[in-house]
């Protein structure tokens, strides 16, 4: 049988080569029906807002009921929904579909709290660097193969109906490949299958309990990151088509351009991360660092070029700081809880994204399209004053400790 975690990977990668397929277009597909700019973020933001809600409750609902069962649940969802996507004439049709994917599509969340599961501590970052690698390889091919489609008359129909085909792949992969996970008891076992509500309830009862202060450091930097990167592109396409006069398929390459440095450096970040051994506030640090200079020279450059050199920053950066803050939060976490930290590490960013495409629509309505990555500087900054003044409580906290051995 093949390794789980090779498994997850590809499992992770095909969700978001199907993700990548649609959702680049989706702003566009809106536009054309006749929303404005900041209806378009209201759209996007309501995927965000189920998702801060339900990633905290999903990835508890895991941890008592079982990750494969909420995994399986979840494509089938992605499956239906994305099909129901292409189908879809109105914007209110659109936000429905929104609503159930907000509230079930966290195969990101489960597949990476099931790693945890079976990955040894001392891997962990290595493996999440392979991890966001892979499964970013999904985001240079998907908005490729989508923009071609585009440009075909019905073309955002057929790319919906490839999407749904391959979470039904994904499906069958983790129907044949992932274990069923052990109940911890008879009676909770009994419980949990007594009532669908009822496991809910405890997955709810379960997140009360947890020591969230624990977490709240690598939370905040985590929200940061999560902000200034979609800002940036919550109308990333439409961005540009104004200001770069870009066809839909050209806007696909600059995607998967960004995605394939982003894999590039997901291999590596195991490297860097032994180069900062426990010092992961100062990884931080530096890596809002580089990620502001990439906000510094998107919103100063007046040529395509220079756009696409500055997206190579933006890449290494964030692919990263988010391995470094998977590893942060879950060093601290207790293997019951690991699905739980990482919903609510899920949550922190939907509310990022929940804000971010109202914000950035607003911005782009009043100040063009350099309003959205004025903004994505200004989060960056502030990422920078967050994770100097954790490494500086760090350091005073290590001295002391020096001092009184």
């Amino acid at each position: 049988m093949a390794r789980l975690d090779n498994v997850l990977f590809f499992i992770s990668f095909l969700d978001l080569f199907a993700a990548s397929l649609t959702v680049p277009l989706l702003s566009g597909h809106i536009k054309a029906l006749g929303a404005s700019h900041a209806l378009i973020g209201l759209v996007s933001s309501t995927y965000a807002v189920l998702q801060f809600f339900s990633g905290p409750v999903v990835g508890s609902w895991s941890d008592i009921k079982g990750r494969r069962t909420i995994l399986l649940l979840t494509l089938i969802c992605c499956s239906l929904c994305y099909l129901s996507l292409g189908f879809a004439i109105n914007i209110l049709t659109i936000i429905c579909i929104r609503v159930v994917l907000g509230t079930l599509k966290h195969t990101q969340s489960l597949c990476r709290a099931i790693l945890s599961d079976v990955v040894p501590p001392e891997t962990l970052t290595e493996v999440f660097g392979r991890y966001n690698a892979i499964s970013g390889i999904g985001f240079i091919i998907g908005p490729v193969i989508g923009g071609h489609l585009a440009e075909y008359q019905h073309g955002f129909f057929y790319v919906c109906c490839l999407s749904s085909i391959i979470f039904i792949i994904n499906l069958c992969i983790a129907l044949i490949f992932i274990p069923k996970s052990k109940q911890r008891n008879k009676n909770e076992g009994q419980r949990m299958e007594a009532s669908l509500w009822g496991s809910i309830s405890m997955a709810v009862n379960h997140l009360r309990y947890m020591n969230w202060s624990l977490y709240w450091d690598a939370f905040s930097l985590k929200a940061m990151l999560a902000f200034s990167v979609s800002i940036l592109y919550a109308n990333y396409s439409l961005t540009l088509q104004e200001r770069f006069d870009l066809t839909p398929s050209a806007i696909g390459y600059s995607i998967s351009f960004q995605s394939l440095l982003g894999a590039v450096s997901g291999f590596g970040a195991g490297a860097v991360s032994k180069i900062y051994g426990t010092e992961l506030a100062k990884l931080t640090q530096h890596g809002f660092i580089l990620l502001a200079i990439s906000f510094i020279i998107i919103l100063s450059c007046s040529a395509l070029w220079l756009f696409i050199l500055a997206l190579a920053p933006l890449a290494i950066s964030s692919s990263i700081l988010r391995t470094a803050l998977s590893q942060w939060s879950l060093e601290q976490a207790p293997k019951d809880q690991r699905g739980s930290v990482i919903g609510a590490q899920h949550s922190l960013s939907a509310i990022s994204r929940m804000t971010a495409p109202v914000i950035a629509g607003v911005a782009q309505s009043t100040f063009g399209p350099s309003g959205p990555v004025l903004i994505s500087l200004l989060a960056s900054l502030a990422g920078i004053v967050i994770a100097s003044r954790i490494h500086r409580k760090s350091k005073a906290v290590e001295g002391s400790n020096k001092k009184s051995l």
